[in-house]
């Protein structure tokens, strides 16, 4: 009885240590130290148009146990703007035993450029139509995403009654997949079918243009056409009068408007520009034509100064 309680108590001391050396084995082999990521520099400079992979330049990950692990370097995630052009890269290493270090730099943009809008047409629209007719006119490119047109929307302060006829400010906005929301103030003309259709209308070749300070526009230079009266005008201005651009016009279409005479009295038309090309802003140059007979057209056009 004695011997087996001997050997029972050796096995139990055998085990015993046997786990013991096996859990500091264990503790001796396990690795729970990630890679060290090295930089060459706390920014990298890129231009928008540069794949991601131009992102891990001048960067390394070497692990104690696994040597180099650069390729194992990948981005996590890019943050929207912090300040001017600037963004913040975090990256990622990883070795055999999957551990991971992390890492962050600053992305600066070279020539990152702000959303533009764009209108496709006058901001004109009858009585009960509804926003989404609005917002198919007004489209927005970025440098970053390109075509935003589809995340175009009104601010939350815009006001629109489509049942009733006026003019309405509105201030559009976009942002684009880097957080940067931009706004362009315009005006929306709501009317009535039946004053719409008498009145007379001017086609502008352009309804929303960017310029630069000190670099004035030519407000006439936009207008590309006129109906009055049932006829349609292509514009060159002459005499005091503007009058169908005849250049192209056959012989037999050329004689019928010459024997007409068609012409449109400088005195029916207006313009009011209100744009100060030394102020960078959102500005509107306004376009008027009458009948002669209490019909009056208006279309706008509107002019962004930037600095």
């Amino acid at each position: 009885m004695r011997i087996e309680k001997i050997l029972s108590t050796l096995v139990l001391l055998a085990a015993i240590f046997i786990f013991a050396r096996f859990s500091v084995n264990s503790f001796r082999t396990n690795d729970t130290v990630g890679p060290n990521i090295e930089m060459d520099s706390s920014q990298i400079e890129v231009s928008v148009k540069d794949m991601q992979i131009k992102l891990l330049r001048g960067m390394t990950a070497t692990d104690a146990r696994d040597g180099d692990v650069t390729d194992t370097l990948v981005i996590e995630t890019i943050s929207d703007f912090v300040s001017e052009n600037t963004r913040t890269v975090t990256y990622a290493a990883f070795d055999k035993d999957n551990n991971v270090t992390k890492a962050t730099r600053s992305l600066i943009y070279t020539d990152y450029e702000p959303a533009r809008f764009s209108l496709s047409g006058p901001l004109r629209f009858p009585v009960s139509t509804n926003q989404q007719n609005i917002l198919s006119m007004i489209g927005a490119t970025d440098s970053i995403d390109g075509d935003l047109s589809d995340k175009v929307n009104f601010s939350s302060s815009s006001v629109i009654n489509i049942d009733t006829a006026g003019d309405y400010k509105v201030v559009m906005e976009v942002t684009n997949s880097a957080g940067d929301t931009f706004s362009l103030p315009l005006t929306i003309t709501i009317y009535e079918n039946s004053v719409y259709n008498t009145a007379p209308k001017i086609q502008l070749s352009s309804y929303l243009v960017y310029t630069k300070v000190g670099e004035a526009l030519d407000p006439l230079e936009y207008i590309e056409g006129m109906s009055y009266r049932g006829t349609d005008y292509k514009i060159t201005e002459e005499e005091g009068t503007f009058r169908v651009d005849t250049s192209e016009m056959e012989r037999e279409e050329l004689e019928a408007f010459q024997s007409q005479d068609p012409a449109v009295s400088l005195s029916l038309f207006e313009l009011v520009d209100m744009t100060n090309y030394n102020y960078p802003g959102v500005y509107e140059i306004q376009y008027t034509l009458g009948d002669g007979e209490g019909n009056r057209g208006r279309v706008i056009l509107t002019v962004v100064v930037e600095e």
